[in-house]
């Protein structure tokens, strides 16, 4: 299980996903074979920079989830979902701001 904002952020980090984010090639989200849960907490500290430096459109274009496991990619799905909404609800956000 992944879980948390927290070790969303350090899997940012650890996957150095600001140069995946600045590199033109598309980008495959793969898991454990024994992973069965990812919170929208740790998909939000993992994507949201992602999401909010490139827009939706370019995100869904440039980021594949088809490799997870059905239940993986609705997980990731809803955490991705709960960005764009905080993205555009005027909630406070925790994010980092995204580099350029």
């Amino acid at each position: 299980m992944l879980t948390g904002q927290p070790r969303g952020f350090n899997a940012r980090k650890h996957y150095h996903m600001d140069d995946l984010d600045l590199s033109d090639e598309p980008v495959t989200i793969v898991a454990p074979e024994d992973l069965d849960t990812v919170t929208p907490s740790f998909v939000q500290g993992f994507l949201a920079t992602s999401l909010r430096s490139l827009g939706e459109e370019k995100f869904r274009t440039k980021f594949n989830f088809d490799r997870l496991p059905s239940l993986l990619q609705d997980d990731f799905r809803l955490g991705i979902e709960r960005v764009v909404w905080l993205g555009t609800s005027g909630r406070s956000k925790k994010f980092p701001p995204a580099k350029r």
